[in-house]
């Protein structure tokens, strides 16, 4: 569900207070949530049965509890905690005298996190394809700390014993290295058959499971306030002539621009951990209680009626 357009192009940020309350309550209904449970998966849950039910094995003998789990922790343990963050972030700029472009960056950071936990977790995959999956994530982070240090001028040699390390844990669970086209090199890009997909897609996939009625469009415009300035000036800034051939800029915010950040990020956000809660057995139904709540408050703050969530 998204909020329609509002008629009024110069709207007064005094909904911010509301959804930074949304996004303090969506903190502490998680927060509450994961200290319900333990570490690990409930009996019976999707994973605890891909770990009893193990098949997979690799130079080093079967696969091991930690290893087929290892994606789970990956998405829960690094990815939805980053965007617990980002939502955190999120709330402390909605004050206000908020920023024009800083909400959008941010909520856009926290749609992109959950959008690769989601990869991680997507329904319906085989245990080896989501291990494949995690290791070309982690892989992916592997070359991008690489990069850095080459930046840097830091010594290769560390960067070599940490990318040979990781390539002997993924050989001796038998996932063959996937190498770029026609590079003699032979430059490993991920493991099996995957390698890391774009950003955009990912993004276009986990909104549609979802349901979310023109996800998609917002997460766009919220993109291209990252990635241009002119976008960010011509989308939320109005021009009139001044009293020299300079133009004058007049702040424009739309509450619905606020609004479907904020419902895009919470959204985004719950609908990760009830998708990890669906996974490890918990009361993913919760979640969704929670969800379609939050929504339901969102859309309520602009009077906007609720729709287009499936």
């Amino acid at each position: 569900m998204m909020v329609p357009g509002n008629e009024h192009p110069h709207v007064a940020t005094d909904i911010t207070p509301t959804l930074g309350a949304v996004l303090q309550d969506v903190q502490q209904f998680c927060g509450e949530f994961k200290d319900r449970y333990g570490h690990g998966p409930e009996p019976g849950s999707p994973l605890a049965i891909e770990v009893e039910d193990r098949t997979e094995s690799g130079p080093k003998g079967p696969w091991t509890p930690v290893d087929i789990a290892m994606p789970y922790e990956l998405a829960g343990g690094v990815l939805i905690l980053s965007t617990e963050h980002y939502l955190s972030a999120l709330c402390q700029l909605l004050q206000p005298t908020m920023a024009l472009f800083g909400f959008q960056v941010i909520a856009r950071a926290t749609v992109e996190s959950a959008a690769q936990a989601w990869w991680l977790l997507e329904p319906g995959i085989p245990v080896r394809k989501r291990v494949a999956r995690a290791y070309t994530a982690r892989w992916n982070s592997v070359e991008e700390r690489r990069k850095a240090d080459e930046s840097a001028g830091l010594d290769a040699n560390d960067h070599q014993r940490r990318s040979l390390a990781f390539r002997v844990s993924a050989a001796e669970l038998g996932l063959a290295e996937r190498y770029e086209k026609d590079d003699k090199t032979k430059r490993v890009i991920g493991f099996e058959r995957i390698v890391p997909r774009r950003i955009t897609s990912l993004v276009h996939a986990y909104l549609s499971w979802l349901g979310m009625s023109k996800g998609e469009y917002w997460y766009r415009c919220m993109s291209g306030v990252a990635h241009s300035t002119l976008f960010g000036l011509l989308e939320y800034l109005d021009f009139e002539p001044g009293p020299s051939p300079l133009l004058k800029a007049i702040p424009s915010l739309p509450a619905e621009a606020v609004a479907n950040a904020v419902a895009l990020a919470t959204d985004a956000y719950l609908g990760i951990v009830q998708l990890h809660a669906e996974h490890f057995g918990r009361a993913a139904a919760d979640v969704l209680a929670k969800r379609k709540q939050v929504m339901g408050t969102v859309l309520s703050a602009v009077g906007a009626p609720v729709g287009g969530q499936g």
